[in-house]
């Protein structure tokens, strides 16, 4: 809490406000001015810097179109030499012509129907159909095939080799020129003090370069863009140093001219100028810490002063004084006067205050003293008044209230007396109730008898049938066997009369219709057998069923007797009730004459009760005006010793002397 109520004090302070407004004022747009032409002048060095590799490319892209011409034009020339003669036995020496028309040409020569010629008279015997300047030209015939770029071991230079076909020979002349002149430019020239200039053949391969080998290839991480546009430009990142790449392939030869420059290079002006305005602006901000200084010291210091003088003369210290300075007479010296005669003023009016303040005092103390102590007594006299007047209201209370329960109880003591009087009644008749169940119960109990033997007889019935039925199977089973051994007689009678032929048809007829005799009584056998087992399966289920049957007749016949038992006991509680309810009507007839007795005093007491609260109510009533009266004047004097009171606190929280 100390920490954040000291922050919020250095916050709020004036030195701040105005430190911070100085800031605003000037840094701000200091800072805004160094940034905005550091950015201008990054610019301007960055297109500068593009603008010049862009221009170099140009250059180089522009020499390798001259040479280009230059080569085609010779060719062509060679060409047409070539188309006009009529036997091949100057081209030797044509060739050595061309071979001198150029500094830069290392040979010349020409193939035709297979056989290849050099200016150099050499005579070499190799198959130049299979090289790639041959299959070159006659893919193309009207145009000026280049090879790529490749290293001469005699002369250790790069050489490019120009080919086109004949057009009325099956043929090809062709041209190796020395690519000094460009490699001399892209070497000579630079971008900036660290950039470079660079040359890449169409297979992404190294044919210049300040730092990689001929022949090596591009990492397509680094220079992916380059291998995908005709020209551009972007950026990449290379031993954790990024660089901005220039490229251009707009030239005949199919080489692609780069210039590299470091990207620090291009923004170093930006950054000289971001650190002289950085340096500025400390000078600017010592400047004007100075000035704030000099303002807090004159201006900020005497207000604390004030703030300091003017905060104790806010918690009550009128003797605080502030310093004057004799020599300044400016508004800080008039505004230290004005505070100063203000402080004295009011110490002198707080004095003055607390003396009349005092007097007052001791005058409303004596006042509320004689007043506290006549409300006291007219106070003590008004409560015992009330007291008696409580108690006389609670006793006539009390009796209305028990008056009242009185006449409840005798309206309670008639209807008791209505309800003995029926309850006596209806109890003769629960007893002539009880007589009739009793002999109701004697009859069922007979019955319940008669039900059991009954019971009984069906179940020894059930029994017999039982055996009959036992009977019946058996027989049914000798049906059955006897009918299988007619069915076997029948096979055997069957079998005999076919083994007797002619003379033993009729008995196979008679034998047949005994088989189906047997097979329909073996059938009907069968029925039978399921009809009686059917009959002897109800049968039993008859038994059982009159066998739980008997035990309940008997479970019943029990229960009957019980119950008669349980009727007998409740008649002769039924006859002890009719007596007492005769003992009770009489008695309650007795209450009810003692309690009309009562109800009669009880009508007379409360009247005086009633009389002698209303006189108490009378004096109570004086006495509480009697008692209001005092109060007001002690509250009055009270209100007024509070008032002195007051301002004696008021007073005396200022430091006067």
């Amino acid at each position: 809490m100390t920490l954040l109520r000291n922050w919020r004090t250095w916050r709020d302070s004036l030195n701040v406000k105005m430190i911070t407004l100085l800031l605003v004022i000037i840094m701000l747009p200091a800072w805004g001015i160094i940034s905005f032409f550091s950015h201008i002048a990054a610019t301007q060095t960055k297109d500068l810097l593009q603008d010049r590799a862009q221009m170099m490319t140009d250059t180089v892209n522009q020499l390798m179109n001259e040479t280009y011409s230059e080569a085609a034009y010779m060719l062509n020339s060679l060409s047409n030499s070539i188309e006009g003669m009529q036997d091949l036995t100057p081209l030797q020496e044509r060739l050595k012509h061309t071979r001198f028309d150029a500094a830069n040409v290392l040979a010349a020569f020409a193939v035709i129907d297979s056989r290849i010629y050099y200016s150099d008279d050499v005579d070499i015997d190799v198959d130049a159909t299979s090289r790639e300047w041959y299959k070159q030209a006659m893919l193309a015939p009207t145009e000026v095939a280049v090879s790529l770029p490749y290293k001469d071991y005699v002369t250790d230079s790069m050489v490019v080799t120009f080919s086109m076909k004949l057009p009325n020979h099956h043929g090809v002349v062709g041209l190796d020129l020395a690519m000094d002149k460009i490699m001399d430019t892209i070497s000579k020239h630079h971008v900036g003090e660290d950039g470079y200039m660079s040359l890449i053949d169409s297979a992404n391969t190294v044919v210049s370069h300040p730092v990689l080998e001929a022949g090596t290839s591009l990492d397509g991480r680094l220079y992916g863009e380059l291998f995908n546009h005709e020209r551009g430009d972007f950026y990449t990142t290379h031993q954790k140093k990024e660089w901005f790449v220039s490229y251009n392939k707009g030239n005949p030869m199919h080489l692609c001219v780069m210039a590299v420059i470091p990207k620090e290079e291009m923004t170093g002006i930006a950054s000289s100028m971001y650190k002289q305005g950085l340096i500025f602006s400390f000078i600017l901000l010592a400047c004007i810490g100075v000035c704030g200084w000099m303002f807090s010291k004159h201006v900020i210091a005497p207000i604390v002063q004030v703030q300091r003088v003017s905060e104790k003369i806010a918690i009550g210290d009128l003797t605080s004084k502030l310093s004057m300075n004799a020599k300044r007479r400016d508004e800080i010296a008039q505004m230290t006067a004005h505070i100063n005669t203000m402080a004295e003023q009011m110490r002198r009016m707080m004095l003055q205050l607390q003396h009349s303040s005092a007097s007052l005092a001791a005058s409303s103390q004596e006042l509320s003293a004689n007043a506290d102590e006549n409300a006291a007594s007219i106070q003590q006299m008004a409560v015992s008044v009330g007291e008696v007047n409580t108690q006389a209201q609670a006793t006539g209370q009390r009796l209305t209230e028990v008056h009242q329960l009185a006449e409840e109880e005798s309206g309670t003591l008639h209807d008791v007396t209505g309800y003995v009087q029926k309850t006596t009644e209806e109890a003769h008749r629960m007893q002539e109730w009880a007589e009739q169940g009793e002999r109701s119960v004697m009859l069922v109990n007979e019955q319940m008898e008669q039900i059991r033997m009954h019971t009984d007889e069906a179940v020894q019935e059930t029994l017999r049938l039982n055996q009959e039925m036992s009977r019946v199977r058996e027989m049914t089973a000798f049906i059955q066997h006897l009918a299988k051994q007619t069915h076997v007689l029948s096979m055997n009678a069957s079998i005999e009369a076919a083994h007797a032929g002619e003379h033993g048809k009729g008995f196979a007829v008679v034998a047949e219709e005994v088989r189906k005799l047997a097979q329909e009584t073996q059938a009907a056998a069968g029925d039978i057998a399921n009809v009686v087992e059917k009959i002897e399966h109800c049968s039993s289920s008859v038994s059982q069923v009159m066998v739980k049957s008997s035990e309940s007749v008997a479970s019943g016949q029990n229960l009957t007797e019980h119950t008669a038992d349980q009727l007998q006991a409740i008649f002769g509680a039924i006859s002890r009730v009719h007596e007492q309810l005769e003992e009770m009507h009489t008695s309650s007839r007795r209450m009810l004459e003692r309690n009309e007795l009562m109800m009669g005093a009880f009508a007379a007491s409360i009247a005086e009760s009633s009389q002698i609260t209303s006189e108490m109510e009378t004096l109570a009533a004086i006495s509480e005006q009697q008692s209001a009266g005092m109060q007001e004047i002690a509250a009055s004097t009270n209100h007024l010793a509070s008032v002195a009171e007051d301002l004696q606190a008021m007073t005396a929280n200022y430091k006067l002397d």
